[in-house]
């Protein structure tokens, strides 16, 4: 009896942990997998009323503003690449931002189906040429227990240097923690 009763207590403190520790096996998803077509303009050179940044979570582009409403900044180099900012970089040091991290991932963009788990730069911008596959980390607000974390992956299909348009296809998973990279997919983990 006393050896049933110890492994009923180590087979719950053993879901409690994984539940405090991000595992969402048991958590439901938050919604489908999006991914869209986007443009978005040069953080320099560009029009101030035009959109210069991604917001993940909504997968739409918006203007890189103090209201951080963005995770990753665009501009255009001298080499007329991609400059991909994640959102720390564009504000001032004091400002408490959410942190966001970027990375390249070798292969084609349709084969990357599920967010790496390491690997993030998070205070460094990012230069990419078209055909370059990121994936994106970013913090963002959560309903407790899930991990305040959401996840996407980007490709810039075109530099248009003379508009200072950046042309790229993107997909977020807005499901908190889970790491789907499968359009219109509902995570299971």
């Amino acid at each position: 009896m006393r050896h049933a009763v110890r492994r009923l207590l180590a087979v719950a403190l053993a879901i409690g942990l994984g539940t405090a520790c991000g595992d969402q096996i048991r958590l439901p998803a938050q919604g489908v997998v999006i991914a869209d077509t986007l443009i978005a303009y040069a953080l320099t050179g560009s029009d101030v009323s035009y959109p210069t940044a991604l917001n993940v979570r909504d997968l739409v582009t918006v203007r890189a503003t103090g209201l951080f409403n963005y995770e990753v900044g665009f501009d255009i180099n001298g080499a007329g690449q991609a400059v991909l900012y994640p959102m720390s970089l564009l504000a001032a040091p004091e400002a408490n931002v959410r942190k966001v991290g970027l990375r390249t991932v070798a292969g084609m963009f349709e084969d990357l189906t599920s967010a790496p788990r390491d690997g993030y730069v998070y205070d460094e911008p990012l230069t990419v040429d078209p055909g370059e596959t990121v994936a994106i980390e970013a913090a963002t607000p959560c309903q407790y227990p899930y991990p305040q974390v959401i996840f996407g992956k980007l490709v810039v299909d075109s530099v248009n240097v003379a508009t200072r348009a950046i042309h790229f296809r993107a997909v977020a998973d807005p499901s908190c923690g889970f790491r789907s990279l499968v359009p219109g997919e509902l995570p299971r983990n």
